[in-house]
Formats: C-alpha cells, structure tokens, sequence
C-alpha cells in the first residue's frame, strides 16, 4: 500500500498534471459536467450557450423538452439557466420587432414560436416626477403589448412551450389578465384552450379576438375554489395544466433584455 501511494505521488499525479498542462482538454471540451455527487451529475460550462432546467434548492438539472411545475427530486422552485459565454450583443436578431429578437437565449424553437410583436415597447422619462424626487424615473410602456399587459410576454412563452411539448388543450386559472392573454395566444396558435376565473373579474374580458375553440368559465367563488375546479377539470379530460412560473418569469426576463439593450445603444429617452 505504502509502494502505491509513493508511486501515485512521485509518477502518476506529476505525470498527469504534465498533460493537464499541456493539453488543457477542459478547454478543448464542449460541455463541462461535474460528477462529484454520482447520482446528480451537473452540467457547468458549454463551448456553446446550453439552455437547462435546474432545481434552485438541489440544483438537479432537467432538458427543457419536459414540463414540470417543482423539481421532482425535492419539490424546489425551478429555473432556466444558461450554461456558457453569450457575446450579449451578437446574440439580438435586430430584424425582429418583438421580445423574440432575443430567441437564441430563450428555450424554444424559432419554428414553435406563437407572436403577435409583443415585447420590445418605448421607453419614456418622465420629467415632473424626476425633478420632483431628483432622480430618474422611466416608464417601460407595456400597454402597448396585444391585450395591454406585461402578460402578453408570458402568454407567448407559454403557448410556445405547449406548441414546441405538442401540448394542444391547455387549462388555466387567473384572476384575469394572464388568462386573457393566454386565451389570445391560444387563439393565434389554432389551440383549444380553457381559461378558469372569477365571476367579479368579468369587467376585464377584453381582447382582440378569441376563436371558437378558446372557452373562458367564470365561477362565482374565491380563488381557492377557482383552482380547484381547474385542477378537477384537466385531471378529468387529461389535459395539461399550464403556466409554470419559471417560465413566466423566463418570459418577462426579455424586459430587462430590452433594457439592457437600450442602454448598451444609448437609446434611453434623454432627460
């Protein structure tokens, strides 16, 4: 035992850091994985950018080609992660006029993708309330978006996700403008759709147009209920239960994008 030891020590271990030296093949390899924990290999590095799933409490890593609500393993929250160099500014498809002019940093195939220009809104300052607290107060105007909200961001993303997953009858509850959203977007995407709310949010069922195939049920009842029902009713006709939050998060990632970009142009309103 002393004989190997010695033997690793004054041959093996020089021998090897010899060729880690002089072959560097981390940086020759395209994906970096650490296998320290045996049962939850990880990815940590790509050559190339490397969209996945990963659990915030376990950090156990999942393909995006599934859709889960909490990780499966310890019932984490879950997110995106990109694993590897993104060169921010070469990745903007600068002929797209809607939040997916940052799709090569968004999970989702360009063929899936279900639009209608969302994203991508004006930017304005303004001026009396900046003067009044010495500071500088912008706008990002997201009423511009197809039904008016922020929330047309995550309706895109979503529907996408059931186009790219060949998910094709979809469930949600809402208070209201998510569900709007979503039942438009669903339109757009020839998908069946069921949006659940409640009765007292009727005032805000206002959208472009909905298509035949998209039901809205408003039920008289508290949120506890409304989810309930929505619940019973996708386990009953199998039909997925959608909106994540990961990927509505994922979705209003692109706000901060689109700022990021302005400012990197020096295209914020001047002050």
């Amino acid at each position: 035992e002393e004989d190997t030891i010695r033997l690793y020590h004054t041959i093996y271990e020089p021998t090897y850091n010899k060729y880690l030296n002089k072959y560097n093949p981390e940086n020759d390899a395209d994906i970096i994985v650490d296998t320290n924990i045996i049962e939850n290999p990880r990815i940590i590095d790509s050559k190339k950018p490397l969209i996945i799933i990963e659990c915030n409490k376990c950090q156990k890593q999942f393909p995006t080609n599934i859709r889960i609500l909490r990780c499966p393993n310890c019932g984490g929250d879950l997110e995106f992660e990109i694993k590897g160099q993104i060169d921010f500014e070469k990745i903007i498809n600068k002929d797209e006029n809607s939040m997916w002019r940052y799709k090569d940093i968004l999970p989702i195939k360009k063929e899936y993708i279900v639009s209608d220009h969302e994203g991508n809104t004006p930017v304005i300052y303004l001026e009396d309330i900046s003067k009044k607290y010495d500071i500088k107060f912008y706008v990002k105007l997201e009423s511009e978006n197809p039904t008016g909200t922020f929330k047309d961001r995550e309706a895109s993303f979503v529907i996408s996700r059931s186009k790219e997953l060949g998910q094709n009858d979809i469930v949600l509850q809402s208070t209201g403008n998510t569900g709007i959203a979503i039942t438009y977007y669903s339109s757009l995407a020839e998908m069946r759709s069921y949006f659940f709310g409640p009765l007292l949010s009727d005032y805000k069922l206002i959208m472009p147009n909905k298509s035949k195939n998209a039901k809205i049920i408003l039920v008289d009842g508290d949120p506890v209920d409304i989810k309930s029902l929505a619940t019973d009713f996708s386990l009953m006709h199998n039909f997925p239960k959608i909106s994540p939050f990961y990927e509505r998060c994922e979705a209003n990632v692109t706000l901060g994008y689109e700022i990021a970009e302005a400012m990197l142009n020096n295209k914020l309103p001047e002050f």
